[in-house]
């Protein structure tokens, strides 16, 4: 019985394979590079003790789908993750 070379065993079983995995590895490697467009209005004035309105529109070629809003004020900050619509 004849040893094979790697060479020999490479493009015997494994380069079929390769030719039908590469294209779809390829395709599969595309990445979204362009960032999300948001658009919202700063909230300037609210009263004490009452619900701050924030209403943001967000789009992405690939969709949303998580929101987290940062609110900042005197010194401290919150975060929360916000209910999208679709």
């Amino acid at each position: 019985m004849k040893q094979m070379l790697w060479l020999e065993t490479f493009f015997r079983h494994l380069y079929p394979a390769w030719l039908v995995f590469f294209p779809v590895l390829l395709i599969a490697q595309t990445f979204d590079t362009t960032p999300p467009s948001i658009y919202h209005q700063a909230v300037k004035l609210s009263r004490i003790n009452r619900p701050l309105p924030l209403i943001a529109y967000l789009s992405d070629q690939s969709g949303v789908r998580e929101t987290m809003v940062k609110v900042n004020y005197r010194g401290e900050s919150s975060e929360l993750a916000m209910a999208t619509d679709s």
